[in-house]
């Protein structure tokens, strides 16, 4: 990793990944399957706490229900409670689309989760078509430019700084100030 990372997330070489000035970075000397998902799903959660704040913290809160959830609070010493929930969300979340894991929501939460992710999509990227009719499980597998190609459009930039900025940026950079 280079010096400038080092300089603004002191740990960034222990990481598997992380979020930037809006850009996601992946050690690729650490890196795991799911860590690209991990970390746009932080970005996607952060837009579901702006649009669907009641949905993001039902389904944030459910791994609070977890059988071994004492043990997974412990990766996450001093930060506040929501914000261990959102990491242990994030990593089953992760987990679960690349079929590793599954989600401690029942099916209409589920429902409701994958609706959000495509309308937050479709206002931030695909404003002029929909992705609603697709599947999530090939949208999450797919490159940004797979997606691009089968929906024909391209990225709206206004649209996502102000689908994906305006909660998540600041959310993100109180958490891990908090960290």
């Amino acid at each position: 990793m280079e010096g400038k990372f080092l300089e603004v997330i002191p740990n960034a070489t222990d990481v598997n990944a992380f979020i930037l000035d809006g850009q996601i970075y992946i050690n690729m000397d650490r890196a795991s399957l799911d860590a690209p998902i991990h970390e746009i799903s932080h970005i996607l959660l952060g837009s579901i706490k702006f649009t669907n704040p009641s949905l993001y913290y039902k389904i944030v809160s459910s791994v609070e229900n977890l059988e071994d959830y004492e043990q997974r609070i412990q990766e996450f010493p001093n930060r506040a409670r929501s914000d261990v929930n959102e990491e242990i969300f994030v990593d089953l979340f992760s987990q679960y689309y690349i079929n590793q894991s599954d989600l401690p929501l029942d099916d209409l939460q589920k429902e409701k989760l994958e609706y959000e992710i495509k309308h937050n999509i479709d206002s931030g990227i695909f404003p002029h078509t929909s992705v609603t009719k697709g599947n999530i499980n090939d949208i999450m597998s797919s490159s940004l430019l797979d997606i691009m190609d089968k929906f024909g459009t391209c990225i709206n930039k206004d649209a996502i700084i102000q689908a994906f900025s305006t909660g998540t940026v600041y959310h993100r950079k109180l958490a891990n100030l908090k960290e």
